[in-house]
Formats: structure tokens, sequence, C-alpha cells
């Protein structure tokens, strides 16, 4: 449903703020780099998405900016529309694209269940970067696992709160949370590093909002929290075996990336 919207709104967005030609006739027109990441959206997510259904359905959809990008350099506002209208992404029916509220399953608004698509991707990314470990598959084959360039491009240019999507750059240009240090085949750091960003998300907001902090109220555990996943923030480890997190807990990597992996492989 996320994605449904995403690629209706957000594409709209991206117009608006890069405008691919001067044309009043259609302002919300792609084109440029804006038009070229959502080539690289779509294929990427082709790759990686868990379901086969969705993956056929989103190369379907590439189809159609890449056409356009071969052809005038243009994707026209209407063409994409139309494409919109025409193709379903596995259960998410179109309309859901304008109007996500009754689609929702797992979310309530717009950005959790971006929060969950980020996060179904990268886990089903480090998934399929495991399937190839020991294999004489290529670097090239391997790159198309490396999810958070892809994460880091979308928000920059698809994600309609200036702030939030700020935010986000912010830290991930910054090399923040050992960002730099992570190889680009290493998918599984990748999505290790996106949850520890989640979680500082949730807790900047908390302060933000008066929540947490100032009013004597504890900050937000990080999720999972030791009910649900104990075996993810261990009493007891020594200096080197953990690694930190939000609110300075440690947690165990492997412990999280099981739980994630619970978490967000569908059924």
């Amino acid at each position: 449903v996320a994605l449904a919207y995403a690629l209706r709104q957000g594409t709209a967005v991206a117009a608006a703020r890069h405008p691919a030609s001067p044309q009043e006739d259609d302002p919300l027109a792609l084109g440029g780099a804006p038009l070229r990441e959502l080539i690289a959206w779509l294929e990427f997510l082709a790759v990686v998405f868990p379901s086969a259904r969705a993956r056929r359905d989103i190369s379907k959809l590439a189809a159609i900016p890449r056409a356009a990008q071969l052809g005038s350099g243009v994707l026209p506002r209407a063409a994409w529309l139309i494409a919109l209208d025409r193709q379903r992404i596995d259960v998410a029916l179109p309309q859901a694209g304008e109007n996500p509220g009754p689609y929702w399953r797992l979310c309530a608004t717009y950005t959790c269940g971006l929060w969950t698509l980020f996060h179904m991707v990268t886990v089903a990314a480090a998934q399929g970067a495991q399937s190839i470990v020991g294999s004489d598959a290529s670097t090239s084959e391997a790159a198309k696992y490396d999810a958070l360039p892809k994460i880091r491009n979308f928000v920059a240019n698809f994600f309609g709160c200036e702030d939030c999507a700020r935010h986000f750059l912010d830290m991930y240009d910054s090399c923040g949370l050992g960002r730099c240090d992570l190889s680009p085949t290493d998918a599984r750091g990748a999505a290790l590093w996106l949850w520890q960003v989640h979680n500082n998300v949730t807790q900047r907001v908390s302060r933000e909002r008066g929540l947490a902090g100032e009013r004597g109220l504890a900050l937000p555990a990080p999720w999972p929290n030791r009910t649900l996943c104990g075996q993810c923030w261990p009493r007891r480890l020594g200096v080197d075996g953990g690694t930190g997190a939000p609110g300075s807990a440690r947690f165990d990597p492997g412990a999280v990336v099981d739980y994630l992996k619970l978490a967000y492989t569908p059924a």
C-alpha cells in the first residue's frame, strides 16, 4: 500500500521539486535525476521484494519509466497515472495509491507503511545476498542487493515530509551509526543500520513532541523490547559481546536480524 501511494503521490512531489521541463501543460512530468531514481527504485524492488507476484507487477511498472527515458527522456504525468491505474501490486489495488486509508493492514499512516516497506526490503536483500555467498556470483550481482543507497535516493526524491527527509539524509550522508563502515555487499549490516536509524527517529520524535525527556518521562525503549525479544538485549554482555544502540543499550546483532526476519518476512 505504501509503495502504491509513493508511486503516485511521491512522483508528483519529485516532479514539483524538480520540473522536467518548463512546459506548463504538464508540470508534473518526471525527468532527469528523479526519473532515473524511479527506475532504479523499481528495478531494485523487482529483484528483492519478497512476493514473486509483486516482483512481476513491479517489473511491468518499471518498463514504463524505462521506455520514457529511452524515448523523450520525460515521463508524462498522464501516462504514468494510466499505468498505475491499470496495475495492481500484489494484493494492493490501484485505488490504494490515491487513498490508502481503507487498505492499511499493519499500519495506519504512510510514514509507518514506508518504514515497514524499507525494513521488508532490507531484510529481503539480506536473505538474497546470503543466498549467493560463496557462489561464483559477480560483484554486479551482489550489488543488486545493496539496499541503502536505493532507500537514500528514494527518500531524497519521493518523500513529501521535507523535515523527515532532511533528518534521514543527514544521518546517511554524515555516516551516522557507522553507515560508511558497511561494505556495499553487507546486506545484513544494512538491515541492522536501518533498524538503528528507525529507533533513533522514534526517540527523537518523542523528544520533539514533548512526550519524553523534558516531562521526566522515559524515552521509548528500542524496538523490539526485551519482552518481545529477550535474546536481542542480553543483560550480561562483555564489552565486545554486543553493539551499542539507542539509549546506550547493547544488542545482539544476530538475534536482532533473526527477529527482523520474523517480523518483516511475509508468511
